[in-house]
């Protein structure tokens, strides 16, 4: 591949890149996370689309700030930390600007006014260094080897102009800016909102199934204990 600005191209693929990161993390919130912890697939974003920006930052900040770490244990300590002062700085000031928060903590052992938790600083750390050892050098290559630089342009430019759109759609719904586009926000989020009604009602059979198995299993459990 001919770079001729070596500059332009890096940016390139950390915007793409971020945009994955983005993406996953949202992928990991509305499903995994979601379903673990309120019991229902949700969309879990503060936008419309399906990205999180916040694991797309994180993503890479943790590759260019930790990158160069060696050790492990450095690796999981440096990313748990710093990944948790991102978190409570952006619950700060997303809380100050839209007097909404996103994530709360509160429920958690060791939490920190709800924003941040031990539990949820472990799960960066350990993020942090599957990301630093395993997946940016993965996807990197990835990028680099099998996509040219006009089609990473291209991508960036359209993955860019909407995200933009969805920026300005969802902070002047969210900060009543705009009754029209409010209408508009709340229409493109009800029909956002159909697969998640549809894949919950996909589950009820299969939810009930394990609840039984988990009520059957505590009552042999309590006749296990009297015996």
């Amino acid at each position: 591949m001919n770079i001729t600005n070596p500059l332009a191209f890096e940016l390139y693929v950390d915007f793409l890149l971020f945009f994955v990161y983005s993406f996953i993390g949202w992928l990991y919130e509305s499903n995994i996370w979601a379903k673990c912890e309120k019991k229902c697939f949700m969309n879990r974003g503060m936008l419309l689309g399906p990205v999180l920006p916040i694991y797309g930052l994180v993503s890479l900040f943790d590759w260019y700030l930790l990158g160069s770490i060696q050790n492990t244990f450095l690796l999981f300590i440096a990313a748990a930390v710093i990944c948790s002062l991102f978190e409570l700085a952006v619950s700060v000031l997303l809380e100050r600007i839209f007097h909404r928060r996103w994530w709360d903590y509160s429920y958690y052992p060791l939490n920190f006014h709800g924003r941040i938790s031990v539990p949820s600083a472990m799960f960066f750390g350990f993020a942090g260094v599957l990301l630093v050892d395993v997946i940016h050098p993965s996807l990197l290559g990835f990028v680099i080897t099998y996509i040219s630089y006009d089609t990473l342009k291209l991508l960036d430019l359209v993955i860019f102009l909407l995200l933009l759109t969805d920026i300005f759609i969802t902070s002047a719904s969210l900060l009543d800016k705009s009754k029209r586009i409010g209408k508009i926000y709340n229409c493109i989020e009800k029909k956002l909102n159909v697969p998640f009604d549809l894949l919950n009602a996909k589950f009820v059979p299969i939810d009930d199934y394990f609840s039984s198995k988990i009520l059957l299993a505590k009552e042999r459990f309590k006749i296990i204990r009297r015996n």
